[in-house]
């Protein structure tokens, strides 16, 4: 399985609307992503997985897949930089809620 295909398609479906479609790749395709030890597009996952969370309003869900992505260590990176930027900006968003 071709890792940054399936991450490729689960945003297609996500633009589709087809929410769950994306959800159910995006689930299947981090597991791959931990078994090949690709750090790069398990972040990308958890941060995309962690959003798609907060937007549903499953704060727990998101917060666990956020801090997964913020606690991966991976050399800099502006890419990475954003994505670990959009974690800590949608935990800062969960924390003011409670």
């Amino acid at each position: 399985m071709n890792i940054e295909n399936q991450f490729i398609k689960s945003l297609m479906y996500l633009d589709r609307n087809k929410t769950n479609i994306a959800k159910n790749i995006l689930e299947k395709t981090i597991e791959i992503t931990r078994q090949e030890n690709n750090q790069l597009y398990y972040i990308k996952i958890n941060t995309v997985l962690g959003e798609l969370y907060f937007n549903e309003e499953n704060n727990i869900k998101a917060k666990e897949y956020l801090l997964e992505a913020l606690n991966t260590k991976y050399e800099e990176d502006d890419v990475l930089n954003y994505e670990k930027g959009k974690c800590k900006e949608l935990l800062n968003e969960i924390n003011n809620k409670k």
